[in-house]
């Protein structure tokens, strides 16, 4: 007895919705210029960090704070570990400051590039993880305490890292699902 497959439909193209046209060159666009997103969301974080001061300097208190409560939910904000501008506390510490710029800076350097930065290798992204570490876990013990200055480049070192060893990767795995049209 021989099974017989059931028989194909026939495959008609459906028009595509306004909807499903736009989604598509906007997914085109942001496949395309991811890198200048990262970019520019790294930059608006420092933007905002450094506008709080300034807008509270200025008399925008209506405009600032918002800023700095929202500033909270990726930094902690400690008065003894922030930069201040005028007298006013910046939005980040000095720890995410530098973290956030430094990994602003990268991946516009990443972009300008046309992505052709080489990644570093994790082990080495471990390496520069470590002096933020050591610096963030011998003050959190009392072993010792921090400068800005100790804290700057440990934030722009990880910064650095993070960016070299994850945006080369992210590129890579988009390239490698994207498909070439």
């Amino acid at each position: 007895m021989t099974v017989q497959p059931f028989p194909q439909p026939s495959v008609v193209p459906v028009p595509q919705s306004r909807i499903e046209l736009v989604a598509r060159r906007v997914g085109a666009w942001a496949l395309t210029s991811w890198a200048w997103i990262i970019t520019a969301f790294f930059g608006i974080i420092c933007l905002a960090a450094i506008s709080a001061p300034v807008l509270t300097y200025v008399g925008l208190d209506e405009i600032a704070k918002p800023i700095f409560f929202a500033l909270h939910f990726i930094c902690g904000q400690i008065p003894s570990h922030s930069f201040y501008i005028e007298g006013h506390q910046t939005g980040l510490c000095v720890h995410c400051l530098a973290i956030y710029g430094s990994l602003c800076v990268s991946s516009l350097f990443f972009a300008l590039s046309k992505k052709r930065m080489r990644g570093i290798p994790w082990w080495l992204m471990v390496l520069l993880a470590l002096p933020l570490a050591y610096d963030g876990f011998s003050q959190m013990f009392g072993l010792r305490q921090s400068t800005w200055e100790i804290r700057l480049v440990t934030g722009v070192l990880f910064g650095l890292g993070a960016a070299w060893f994850a945006l080369p990767l992210l590129h890579k795995g988009l390239q490698e699902v994207t498909p070439s049209a």
